[in-house]
């Protein structure tokens, strides 16, 4: 099955996600939580999983970014234990990639001689694995 966000049932979704990713690279991790969540509301299925996992790796960004590295770790488990559960392409999202990503900022975030950016919502062009 092709989970992908071409179709009329998530034509709005892609740009969604770039909102969501937009405001992820502006550091502004709470705004891309709330937006994610818009979509999520609608989402069924594994579209609504994946939107889950994503929008608590949002709130990790967002914990980390407080200093609340306890809730962050937290968020974050969650996050990837939900994302593991996932194919490996979701709504053209390499899931595996992205979580590298998001560990490699959380753990860049820790050491105080390092400057890294946030990671990007990279859609691929294939939409299943």
């Amino acid at each position: 099955m092709a989970h992908g966000i071409d179709g009329p049932r998530y034509g709005w979704t892609a740009r969604k996600l770039s909102e969501g990713d937009r405001a992820v690279q502006r550091r502004r991790f709470y705004e891309c939580h709330e937006v994610l969540e818009e979509i999520w509301l609608r989402a069924e299925g594994t579209e609504r999983e994946f939107l889950h996992a994503l929008i608590q790796a949002a709130a990790a960004l967002h914990h980390d970014q407080r200093g609340n590295l306890k809730g962050a770790e937290g968020v974050f488990t969650r996050a990837k234990r939900n994302f593991d559960s996932l194919p490996r392409i979701v709504m053209r999202l390499d899931i595996p990639g992205f979580v590298c990503l998001l560990e490699d900022y959380l753990a860049g975030t820790r050491r105080s001689d390092s400057i890294v950016n946030p990671p990007l919502i990279q859609l691929t062009d294939k939409n299943h694995d």
